[in-house]
């Protein structure tokens, strides 16, 4: 009992990892039948996108073009029949492998997904989270934060909006001078012009 006891939970890791790489391979035949080009998935996550209690899948996609590199944003859905077939698509964009110093996530949160772009080097930080839901018949960001600080002058700032409604909070650290430290964070808040930004129009390369 005490060996059974044991080894159960690795039975349940080899369960789920074999599930992921049967979800990942199910997405990687439907992607084949969109795109023409060899192709490498560099990032996905599985859940239920669109509320209709099935799994679906959202990744990013790279493809070799002669000697230059693309990335690209894939959704696709499940259909009643337990099948996965396209969605939507980002815009294709160029791609540098930075090792790992900037990039982007993914995550599925709440009915929706999310898209974590990140730069961090020796001179600071900044990312960007972009929540996408399928919002009146579209693939469609709901919201962005944003956050940056640069190492080398101590300037921070950071931001959180509502693109439907415009709703938006910010706040700026000024830099450092003269070497004193840094002024008192400036806070602002109100309401902005809504912003439509469609998945078919999202730059993951740009933020």
């Amino acid at each position: 009992m005490k060996t059974l006891a044991m080894l159960l939970p690795l039975l349940i890791l080899l369960s789920f990892s074999n599930a992921k790489a049967d979800s990942n391979t199910e997405a990687t035949n439907a992607l084949k039948s969109v795109i023409k080009e060899d192709f490498t998935v560099l990032s996905y996550a599985t859940g239920d996108l669109n509320n209709d209690g099935l799994e679906d899948w959202v990744g990013i996609i790279l493809v070799q073009r002669l000697s230059d590199t693309f990335q690209r944003l894939y959704v696709l859905t499940r259909k009643p029949n337990k099948s996965l077939v396209f969605a939507e698509a980002s815009p294709v964009v160029g791609y540098t492998d930075c090792g790992g110093t900037c990039g982007s996530e993914i995550s599925i949160n709440e009915g929706g997904f999310i898209v974590v772009q990140f730069d961090r080097g020796g001179w600071g930080s900044a990312n960007a989270t972009t929540q996408f839901k399928y919002y009146k018949s579209k693939w469609r960001a709901l919201g962005r934060k944003t956050y940056r600080i640069d190492m080398t002058t101590g300037d921070q700032s950071e931001s959180d909006k509502n693109l439907l409604s415009g709703e938006y909070t910010s706040a700026i650290t000024p830099e450092f001078s003269s070497g004193n430290s840094a002024g008192p964070i400036k806070r602002k808040s109100g309401i902005e012009k809504p912003v439509l930004l469609l998945l078919k129009d999202f730059d993951l390369g740009q933020f």
